[in-house]
């Protein structure tokens, strides 16, 4: 009897260890040539890569590389689903295949496009997209949790800080950015939850997500609209206030409000790079009863409206109200990454990629994607009713969420398609596929279905998504994990002969030095082979591999983040299998 009461005890002990542990996730890291040479002469071309930290499902996707000035306002493919203005295009998309962790692997290309035809000798940019389709989902957080509905838009990762570097923790914030979650605490620990209230008034309805003020998180924009009947609607600038009431901030606007006239229909919220302020004027209810998608840039310093882009070309349609749809389609749903921003509505087949900054009107529009690819389409069944009507929200699929990773790869969590868990898009807006997490069983009508990235660099980085639809009705919502990556390299029929291979092996000082927390290592290798790039403490004890892969000959730069590291002297070794080379480094903190 002893002896179980003790393993009863041991057992508790291991759980209750387990459950007090902070979440440090194990990320995906893929890495291959920056640059590999191709003759376009019909042979097959094996890339080399390798994977870290979990398995991966990977895909091999090739685009043009320098051709973007050349693409104006094209419209092609089915239905003319596909608008592309100044962006490199689709070449050729692999299918998933799967990959262990480890160096070596190679996953091929037999140089032909789509068509199934030899593309023309140049150069291309290639992308390998993977994420963990092989392990459970990680929990993060079990005390937030992203409604199921529409409201799945309300999910936000803060990643830079308000000194313009990446977060050592990111922030979680939902649902509409009333509670906030370090990423990185304890998962099963309500304590690490920070909430705020917001008075709005009696009638008033609030956006989806906050912005947070980018240089001083104690301030945040909030979008608001009154009762319908008064036709007022605009932004707030607030005071956060910890685990209590957000206040005014009266300064800002008229009174702390920035406003129109127009009504409020679960509208997204307000994104901001630090000087705009965006938000979203629309009726996806048809609420208004005309035409209307207006895209709102605000002054953040003092609350004026700077400009409207009217987007009902793309976000509404006559024709499709006529046959039983939606005037309008949204979007009630953005997400922003390098500069650009994405637009989304669960209730409609449309995705698109603007740029706020651009300054010809015409080019504000970079890519849309609608119902003809065969991804995130609606009504496209042979006995659908409103055959083709993109803005419908009363079929599926529901893509309550769709956000971008760094290299501008969208990913929507899709609702009701059975056991499908997100669809991709490209850099250009092309549909790739749709695909499936680990254990994915997508039963019933409680799939959540939200997705956003986190892409900065970080031990962080990767999905974080909801988990709605596992069997185990014990694990279901929260906040959860799914390691992702994407890398991009250079395929040319040049490389070689532009360039002049180094005749020896060079290391340079890493810069900057001293630094805090990412720097970059610089060399040279005279010939192609495996490199390792190694740091190690002044102990001499090894506490980090930057890089293991087999790198072209000429220069790379490879960049290390000590963000889980302490301040101190650091050594850092290139290796090749002619050459090492150590250097020392300081971190500060």
């Amino acid at each position: 009897m002893r002896k179980v009461l003790l393993m009863c005890t041991s057992l508790f002990f291991l759980v209750s260890v387990a459950y007090a542990a902070n979440f440090q996730p194990t990320p995906l890291k893929l890495s291959a040539p920056a640059k590999i040479s191709y003759q376009f002469d019909g042979k097959r071309l094996g890339i080399p890569f390798d994977v870290t930290g979990t398995p991966a499902g990977v895909i091999l996707c090739v685009y043009t590389t320098g051709k973007a000035a050349s693409v104006s306002k094209i419209r092609n493919g089915f239905l003319g689903w596909h608008y592309m203005n100044k962006v490199d295009t689709s070449v050729y998309f692999s299918k998933l295949a799967n990959y262990e962790t480890g160096k070596n692997n190679i996953i091929y290309w037999d140089g032909k496009g789509k068509d199934g035809n030899i593309v023309p000798a140049g150069d291309y940019t290639y992308y390998l997209w993977g994420y963990n389709n092989k392990s459970a989902r990680e929990p993060v957080c079990k005390f937030i949790n992203i409604p199921s509905s529409s409201g799945g838009t309300q999910a936000k990762i803060q990643e830079i800080g308000p000194d313009g570097k990446g977060l050592a923790n990111p922030l979680f914030f939902s649902p509409g950015g009333r509670i906030k979650w370090t990423i990185g605490n304890n998962p099963f620990d309500s304590l690490f939850v920070e909430t705020t209230t917001m008075s709005l008034g009696t009638g008033w309805s609030r956006g989806n997500v906050i912005a947070l003020q980018p240089n001083n998180f104690n301030y945040f924009y909030v979008e608001v609209g009154s009762p319908r009947a008064n036709n007022v609607k605009g932004v707030r600038k607030m005071q956060w206030v910890p685990n209590g009431e957000s206040q005014y901030v009266t300064t800002w606007g008229v009174n702390g409000m920035t406003s129109w006239a127009s009504g409020f229909d679960v509208d997204p919220g307000c994104i901001t790079d630090g000087d705009i302020v965006y938000t979203i004027d629309q009726s996806y209810h048809d609420y208004s009863g005309v035409a209307l998608s207006d895209f709102i840039s605000i002054d953040a310093t003092d609350g004026s409206i700077i400009k409207k882009v009217n987007m009902t070309s793309f976000w509404t349609s006559v024709e499709g109200k006529k046959a039983g749809g939606q005037m309008n389609g949204g979007p009630n749903g953005f997400e922003m990454r390098n500069g650009y921003i994405f637009l989304n509505c669960h209730c409609s087949c449309m995705k698109t990629m603007v740029d706020p900054a651009a300054e010809n009107a015409g080019d504000f529009f970079v890519w849309s994607n609608e119902n003809g690819d065969g991804i995130f389409d609606k009504n496209y069944q042979p006995d659908a009713v409103r055959k083709w009507v993109c803005h419908d929200y009363i079929v599926q699929p529901e893509v309550r969420h769709f956000s971008a990773d760094s290299n501008l790869f969208g990913v929507g969590g899709t609702y009701d398609l059975g056991a499908i868990s997100f669809g991709l898009l490209g850099p250009d807006g092309t549909g790739i596929g749709y695909y499936a997490y680990a254990g994915e069983t997508a039963t019933g009508i409680d799939q959540g279905r939200w997705n956003i990235h986190a892409d900065y660099n970080s031990p962080f980085d990767g999905l974080y998504t909801d988990n709605y639809s596992t069997g185990d009705i014990t694990l279901r919502g929260g906040l959860w994990y799914i390691a992702q990556d994407s890398i991009k390299g250079m395929i040319s029929n040049n490389v070689g002969v532009q360039e002049t291979a180094p005749s020896a092996f060079a290391l340079s000082q890493n810069t900057p030095n001293p630094f805090n927390p990412t720097t970059t290592i610089s060399f040279i290798i005279p010939k192609a082979g495996n490199v390792t790039v190694e740091v190690f403490n002044v102990s001499g004890q090894k506490v980090d591999t930057v890089v293991n892969t087999y790198m072209e000959a000429g220069g790379h730069s490879v960049t290390w983040n000590a963000m889980r590291h302490s301040a101190g002297m650091y050594f850092y070794t290139v290796k090749t299998k002619d050459a090492s080379k150590t250097m020392k480094m300081t971190l500060l903190k």
